[in-house]
């Protein structure tokens, strides 16, 4: 099986198995181990992990195709982003990269912003591919929303006294963004009141218990 080029191997033979498949295939030999090992199966099984799941990429046609942003990579690895996957990958940290000119810069920059761990895991990988699946695997147990969810999303409320139904927003600059008038006031600011789980108050408004499901 070792003449079979690793390029075809990597591309047309693993890029079919899924993760744990492919972390066996590694151990069949050196050339299996370096195919397994390569970007494009793991790309191949993150665009399927991710379809259909909420803020992700690949998650929708048309949505941004990058590696998870929130991943440890080894020294080498760092070294092999281009400086269009930095860019990228700042970019989703909500990192300003256009302040950085040099190539060195952003890595600089992409170290400074990785994160410590991910729901325990702090391993550094040997590429964004392969972390970006381990990574975004944990993170997807994480239940408590972040604040970029919380304002990056639309929510719906209810109000029972009189029966209205109104979509709206929290906004970055704490207020609130109601689609209809008998919603909010466009004065009502909110504010986080408690933080495992997230409590979010609206004014006088009853506390509200935000969280996401496990698994997107």
């Amino acid at each position: 099986m070792d003449v079979i080029p690793e390029s075809v191997l990597s591309e047309r033979v693993l890029a079919m198995l899924n993760g744990q498949e492919l972390a066996r295939a590694a151990l069949v030999s050196r050339t299996w181990r370096a195919a397994a090992r390569a970007e494009e199966p793991w790309r191949t099984n993150c665009a399927a992990l991710w379809r259909g799941k909420a803020r992700m990429p690949f998650s929708f046609t048309g949505a941004p195709e990058r590696p998870f942003h929130l991943i440890r990579l080894t020294p080498a690895a760092i070294q092999a982003l281009s400086v269009k996957d930095l860019r990228i990958l700042l970019r989703a940290r909500r990192e300003d990269y256009t302040k950085y000119i040099e190539k060195a810069e952003l890595r600089r920059a992409f170290i400074e912003t990785s994160p410590g761990s991910v729901q325990g895991l702090d391993m550094e990988m040997e590429n964004k591919w392969i972390a970006s699946y381990a990574y975004s695997l944990r993170d997807a147990r994480r239940t408590d929303i972040s604040p970029e969810e919380l304002v990056e999303s639309t929510w719906i409320m209810f109000f029972r006294q009189s029966g209205h139904r109104s979509e709206f927003k929290f906004l970055a600059d704490h207020s609130v963004k109601s689609a209809i008038a008998q919603g909010l006031n466009d004065s009502a600011r909110w504010h986080f009141a408690g933080y495992s789980p997230r409590v979010v108050q609206v004014d006088s408004y009853p506390p509200l218990s935000v969280s996401r499901r496990a698994d997107w």
